[in-house]
């Protein structure tokens, strides 16, 4: 391999390289969520777009892809045009920092546990109660899954899921400001 060719440009901050999910977890994921053809759902950082494929193609979802780098944006794209699903498919070629995420009832995100440190502050802000989230592999910190459920996937990988209720597993759920009535004190 040459070396003067970087593999990612110096400059730009990498919150995951791109390792798909695998099928099962993702089909996992949708079934203990309750999926539906009224989901709507987002997938963070979507690499080639298949969460957000699968969800729609299979679960009959709106589905979102937020990815950060253009050509895994093109790929997904190309991959939804491919699987007849682009009427119920969007990419959003932003960095997930920037997306107002209020209008998703799901969440679906496979990243290093430094970004869902981060972006779990912002979603715990954004999103709406009984708003769905399943990380792969990195439980959420300072959150408490609903479930954690380990599986092995096509490759004989053994994968960890965890969903997230809002308005349960985030911490600011947990300041009751009412309790039967009477002001917290």
């Amino acid at each position: 391999m040459r070396e003067d060719i970087p593999i990612w440009p110096k400059e730009e901050k990498v919150d995951a390289p791109w390792i798909p999910s695998s099928i099962k977890p993702i089909i996992f994921s949708f079934e203990i969520a309750k999926l539906n053809k009224d989901s709507k759902i987002c997938d963070i950082g979507c690499g080639d777009g298949r969460v957000a494929i699968i969800a729609s193609k299979y679960f009959g979802c709106s589905s979102t892809c937020i990815e950060k780098r253009e050509d895994l944006c093109a790929l997904a794209l190309s991959n939804a045009i491919y699987n007849s699903v682009n009427d119920k498919f969007s990419v959003i070629c932003e960095d997930a920092r920037k997306i107002d995420y209020s209008e998703f009832d799901f969440i679906y995100i496979y990243m290093f546990p430094s970004f869902l440190r981060e972006i779990s502050l912002k979603l715990d802000k954004e999103l709406k109660e009984g708003t769905k989230i399943v990380t792969l592999d990195f439980s959420i910190e300072g959150w408490i899954p609903i479930l954690m459920k380990r599986i092995e996937d096509e490759k004989g990988i053994i994968r960890s899921i965890f969903l997230y209720f809002i308005g349960i597993s985030n911490p600011s759920a947990w300041r009751i400001r009412r309790f039967y009535g009477y002001p917290r004190i």
